[in-house]
């Protein structure tokens, strides 16, 4: 069952099954009062949603991913903020040279972890 509920004038709502929760405005906001604004009003009603059914939910990874819609002077932007985790590794070799140019030989390295 979807669910909408109605705080300080935005309307927030959630899907049951999904983790994502939308909040509007009918107000012209910028990026940062839409971010305050919605981000409070969005754990507002997490703690509506905790009271009810005496379990806890709270935001998790407040700015990992979202998608504003604000006004910047008489323009309209969507900014779409997503990230996510990426393994990477890195490796160097260097090589030293005598002052003849010939390779000097490389020292044993750290014993491995």
């Amino acid at each position: 069952m979807n669910r909408s509920d109605e705080i300080d004038g935005w309307s927030v709502e959630s899907a049951v099954g999904k983790s994502t929760i939308v909040a509007r405005s009918p107000q012209t906001l910028n990026r940062r009062e839409v971010i305050a604004a919605g981000t409070e009003n969005i754990q507002r009603y997490l703690d509506l949603l905790s009271y009810e059914r005496f379990a806890v939910s709270e935001l998790d990874g407040v700015g990992a991913g979202h998608v504003l819609l604000y006004t910047q002077g008489n323009r309209r932007i969507v900014k779409i903020m997503a990230t996510s985790d990426l393994g990477m590794g890195v490796s160097v070799t260097a090589t030293t040279y005598d002052h003849e140019g010939n390779p000097k030989p490389t020292p044993p390295g750290p014993p491995a972890v």
